[in-house]
């Protein structure tokens, strides 16, 4: 019988979507510079990069 891998949780940042009022996902980048994602109704591109210092905060708001 085969053992599967624990699957790898992927960091993510959440983002409130005022173009259409919701909530959505940023997913960080596999080279760890930025949260990349889209609004989940009207497909609107977001990124955040990730910088020096940073912030303990895991929400935020994009318009």
């Amino acid at each position: 019988m085969e053992e599967k891998e624990p699957a790898k949780k992927r960091q993510y940042i959440g983002v409130w979507f005022d173009c259409c009022q919701t909530y959505g996902r940023l997913y960080k980048t596999k080279d760890g510079n930025f949260y990349v994602g889209r609004c989940p109704k009207c497909l609107r591109q977001a990124r955040a990069r990730v910088g020096e210092g940073g912030t303990d905060r895991r929400f935020f708001r994009g318009s």
